[in-house]
Parts: C-alpha cells; sequence; structure tokens
C-alpha cells in the first residue's frame, strides 16, 4: 500500500516495530519521513529510535542531534524513559542533548486556544452553539482545527484547545487529567465571555487521549455540555470500561449523549473495550453511538465532514 499521510507512515512504522522488524522500520520512515515536513520531530524521534535498535548508536545520535539544530526539542521523560533509548543515558552526545531539551522545555508552554466563527459572527440575537475538539496526545491543535472546520459553515462556533503538557515541540499530551480539565474550563469561561454562545448546546470532542479527556469532562460536568464525540477515544481508563461507572452513575440525570467513531483497521487501541464502554452507557441512561469507519487505523477520516454531521446530529436529538 502505497503511503499518503503521515498517519499510514506511523502506523507503518509501529506495525514494523510491533513485529521487531527494526531494519525494515528504520528503511521507512527514512525512505518517507522527508515527505512530511510538519511532523518531521516525530519522524527524526522514531528514526533514531529505531537506529538504536539496529545497533547504531552513533547515527540515533546524529538523528537527534539534527533535530535539536532544527531547534526541536522532546520532554525530559521522552529523553530518559524511551525504552529504545536505555543504552544512550550516560553517554555525553546525549547528556548534552538531554540538556539543551530541558533548556528549551524550560522556556514553558501555556494553554493556547485557536478559535473560528462563522462567517455572520455570533450575535446576541443567535448565540453559536459551541464544539470544542481536543487534538490526541503527542498533538498539537492543527488537526483538530482541519478536521472540524467543515462545522463553522453551519453556525457552530470552532473551538480547539491545546495542552500545556508539552513533551516536546507540537507535541502536546492529556496525560494529567487534573492539568487538563481545569484548562478545559477556563477555556470554556473565556469563551463565554467573549462571545455569546448557546450554552444548551455545548458539545466536546477528541480525537485518542483526547477522546478519553473530553469523556472525562462530560461525566464529570466539568464543563456543561449536550454530549461528547470520541475519534478512536485511548488512554489508560479507556481499557478499563467499569471504572468509568461512577462517574457514568454521577452523569445520569443530565441527560448527555454520545458517539463513538472507530476505524476499522484501528489496532492500537481496545476495540473490545470501547464497545463495553459503550453498551454501558446506553445502559445507564447516556444513548451512545457507536460507528465503525472503513478503511482507516488509527485516523481522522479523510472527508470527515459527512461523520462530523451525524454526530452532531445524533448528540443533538432529544
Amino acid at each position: 500500500m502505497a503511503i499518503e499521510t503521515y498517519d499510514e507512515l506511523y502506523d507503518k512504522g509501529m506495525e514494523y516495530y510491533r513485529n521487531q522488524q527494526y531494519a525494515e522500520a528504520l528503511d521507512v520512515l527514512t525512505r518517507e519521513g522527508d515527505r512530511f515536513p510538519e511532523d518531521a520531530p516525530m519522524v527524526l524521534y522514531l528514526r533514531s529510535c529505531m537506529a538504536v535498535r539496529v545497533g547504531q548508536p552513533d547515527m540515533a545520535l546524529d538523528l537527534m542531534e539534527e533535530s535539536l539544530d532544527k531547534g526541536y526539542w522532546y520532554g525530559e521523560e521522552v529523553m530518559r524513559q524511551s525504552p529504545s533509548f536505555q543504552s544512550l543515558q550516560g553517554l555525553p552526545r546525549f547528556e548534552r542533548m538531554v540538556e539543551i531539551c530541558k533548556d528549551r522545555h524550560a522556556a514553558g508552554a501555556n494553554p493556547v486556544l485557536f478559535t473560528f466563527e462563522p462567517e455572520e459572527g455570533c450575535p446576541p440575537e443567535k448565540p453559536c452553539p459551541l464544539l470544542i475538539a481536543l487534538h490526541g496526545n503527542g498533538s498539537h491543535a492543527q488537526p483538530s482545527i482541519q478536521a472540524w472546520r467543515s462545522i463553522v459553515s453551519d453556525g457552530w462556533m470552532l473551538a480547539a484547545p491545546q495542552s500545556s503538557q508539552a513533551v516536546g515541540v507540537r507535541a502536546f499530551m492529556w496525560d494529567n487529567q487534573e492539568i487538563a480539565l481545569a484548562e478545559i474550563k477556563e477555556h470554556y469561561s473565556q469563551l463565554c465571555a467573549q462571545y455569546t454562545i448557546d450554552t444548551g448546546n455545548v458539545v466536546i470532542a477528541g480525537f485518542s487521549m483526547g477522546g478519553e479527556t473530553a469523556l472525562r469532562a462530560s461525566l464529570s460536568g466539568t464543563i456543561p455540555v449536550r454530549g461528547f464525540i470520541l475519534l478512536g477515544p485511548g488512554g489508560p481508563t479507556i481499557n478499563t470500561p467499569d471504572a468509568w461507572l461512577p462517574l457514568i452513575e454521577e452523569a445520569k440525570a443530565r441527560n448527555l449523549r454520545g458517539y463513538i467513531l472507530l476505524g476499522e483497521q484501528d489496532d492500537s487501541i481496545p476495540q473490545d473495550e470501547i464497545r463495553t464502554l459503550a453498551g454501558l452507557l446506553n445502559d445507564n441512561g447516556i444513548p451512545c453511538e457507536l460507528e465503525m469507519v472503513p478503511g482507516i487505523a488509527h485516523e481522522y477520516p479523510r472527508d470527515f465532514a459527512p461523520y462530523a454531521a451525524r454526530a452532531l446530529a445524533f448528540v443533538r436529538q432529544g
């Protein structure tokens, strides 16, 4: 299969990695990686990991230096805890790079919110419905913006938060859920202060770990939402559906609705557990539709607009 997107490249590299075909992973990442300059930090990191795996530590260090020379950086957790980097710990070249990354990280990462209004704005006489779209772990807000942009022409206000939990340049996480929920709550307050929002029509969506975060924000009442839309939800609690039951019980009376989209070829997330979670939601009075998306793995469908429209229509019923 020809590789057309970065997500396809990543999936192919990870397939080789899981099968311990490290040379093949290094080859495909090297051959195809330059086609995706916006994802260069991750491509260089993955190539460096595979270089270690094939017994070429000097190549791995060269690739990391190339990345830093381009202005990129990686969080200390990535540098210290990546399994492929364990043999590099203590090497003078590697330790110098760790310090450079720490200095760049110390410059700080703040939560950022990107917003898009409908062409006619959100006048007081016609408040805008609001969709808050959360990026996946290790990513940034831009993919969420591009995926959901079509809804703006239908009168929706689109807000795409970018987490403050940086693990590298253009790479942000939602792992600390306490921080994540506090940021989402603050973003929502700012949106309501700046724009005329239809507070009865607020939906939160998320991809991958952004999906787990969106679900938690909905069920916990972090912000008042009509419902949630999850695309390929992943994360530690997604793996254990029963762990959601206390929050589901708490959310029963709020008339929430949910919609989950799963790529048929997505083997990076626990699909059986997600089906169980959807069943628990439905069994406990939170209607939740589950739609399988043919031909994709852990990614947004290329033509996401019809999926977005169906999901929003379901969530806004009732």
